[in-house]
């Protein structure tokens, strides 16, 4: 069976291109196309990137990256594995202790749960009668709606960056929306994403040359001519 790396080597020979000919085109340095043909995954700076460089490689090569991509994460990254108590060498005593004390924990949480739920209760109704109150006073100001300068609102929460991204080539991009990973696959010829944030978007660009990016509706300038990779570009709201 062929591992990764002999796949790569394999399909590299058979398209008659050198090491220095992939990192032209790829953008990706000689020294870890390499490492990725001899499965030195450990030489390259980050397993994010060990994933990347796969899929941009076997892109190049006309190879489908997504099986690769699991067979690496199969092999290489460790297994999520879930805490249990086990049985062995507890003596039926200590079980039925600890029976016990997680019925008896998980009473209390539900009590706990229940006070909350009523206080929130008491809360929002006397807060609905303190509007009603209010409501039935003569208004001092007029009705006025507040829009911070530089920010649009969009079902109540100010959005402080929009980004769109159209595809000229093909490259792999992940995006981070506010912390939180929203995208992490293949950017076609002619596709169109967009996402908005209200703190920050976070962009990991395989081949920034093969992408046009707009912040806020104006073409963000200069990753076409980054050469290293990959690319990643913290957009703000200034």
């Amino acid at each position: 069976m062929f591992s990764i790396g002999d796949k790569f080597f394999e399909a590299r020979e058979k398209k008659g291109k050198s090491l220095k000919d992939a990192e032209k085109e790829t953008k990706i340095r000689a020294k870890y196309l390499e490492a990725l043909e001899h499965n030195n995954f450990n030489l390259i700076p980050g397993e994010a990137y060990v994933k990347i460089f796969i899929k941009e490689y076997a892109n190049f090569l006309s190879i489908d990256p997504d099986p690769l991509v699991d067979e690496y994460k199969k092999e290489h990254e460790p297994a999520v594995q879930n805490d249990r108590f086990l049985s062995v060498g507890i003596d039926s005593t200590k079980r039925r202790r600890w029976l016990i004390w997680g019925s008896l924990f998980i009473t209390i949480l539900a009590l706990t749960g229940g006070l909350v739920l009523w206080s929130t209760g008491w809360l929002q109704v006397r807060n609905e009668r303190a509007g009603l109150a209010q409501k039935a006073k003569p208004s001092e100001q007029s009705d006025s709606k507040v829009i911070r300068k530089g920010t649009s609102s969009v079902d109540g929460k100010n959005l402080k960056a929009r980004i769109t991204v159209t595809g000229r080539q093909g490259s792999s991009l992940k995006v981070e929306v506010d912390g939180k990973e929203v995208f992490d696959r293949q950017i076609k010829a002619g596709d169109i994403k967009e996402w908005s944030a209200q703190e920050e978007i976070v962009l990991t660009i395989g081949n920034p040359s093969a992408l046009r990016i707009e912040k806020n509706g104006v073409s963000i300038k200069g990753l076409e001519n980054e050469t290293e990779r990959p690319v990643v570009e913290i957009l703000k709201k200034n």
